[in-house]
């Protein structure tokens, strides 16, 4: 079988870990941004939920993928349709989080702009998807637009914090910009498995620390 992770190979079962816990806190920060929501009943917290529910089923959806394939690549001996089928898998497994994950992404960037149109958000999604769909390497160009999302994201988390100056923004500013952070070493993951490695350890503290946050806003 041509094995299509990105990640190494002795990282394979940690990732797996990794993205079930990862699915588990985006769907708690997707759980508790709706009941922010359902306080204070602006659309933000909603977009918020929905951005986050979106980040878990593309974990959930990439785990159960990836694990299937692994058990498969495991085995001794394959035919020639269940190697061509683990590929497939292993590929569709890549391609649904990386379109859930960028609609994820420019909801919370449509989210950041506050305002209400669909004409705009539909523009923003459109063109990144299908910038995505004609890359020669879309997991590479998947990597800097989550770069370049997150950092717009980044940006409106900074000047909140700056206007508002809170602990709660200051806590939503510092797990964005992990996640920023997070996402640079995965656009140079060809480079050196570490970085591969790191994004994802990154990334993780940053799910945490917005999930702490968000409990912390709802019990006061």
């Amino acid at each position: 079988m041509v094995h299509t992770f990105y990640s190494p190979e002795w990282f394979l079962i940690y990732e797996l870990i990794l993205h079930i816990a990862f699915a588990l806190i985006t769907a708690a920060v997707s759980y508790y941004a709706f009941r922010v929501y359902n306080l204070v009943k602006e659309p933000q917290p909603k977009l918020f939920g929905i951005a986050f529910g979106l980040f878990s089923l593309s974990y959930i959806i990439q785990f159960f993928l990836e694990l299937v394939t692994l058990i498969q690549f495991r085995e001794a001996t394959r035919t020639v349709f269940e190697a061509l089928l683990d590929r497939l898998l292993d590929i569709a497994g890549i391609y649904v989080h990386v379109v859930l994950f960028t609609i994820g992404l420019v909801t919370l960037t449509y989210m950041t702009l506050k305002v209400k149109s669909a004409k705009i958000y539909s523009l923003i999604l459109f063109t990144t998807l299908i910038s995505l769909l004609f890359a020669s390497n879309t997991f590479h160009l998947f990597c800097v637009l989550s770069s370049f999302f997150l950092l717009f994201i980044l940006i409106h988390y900074l000047a909140n914090y700056l206007h508002h100056k809170q602990r709660n923004t200051l806590r939503a500013l510092i797990a964005f910009a992990l996640m920023f952070i997070g996402s640079l070493p995965m656009i140079f993951y060809l480079v050196s498995e570490a970085y591969y490695v790191a994004g994802h350890v990154i990334e993780g503290i940053a799910y945490v620390v917005l999930l702490l946050n968000l409990i912390l806003a709802v019990k006061k």
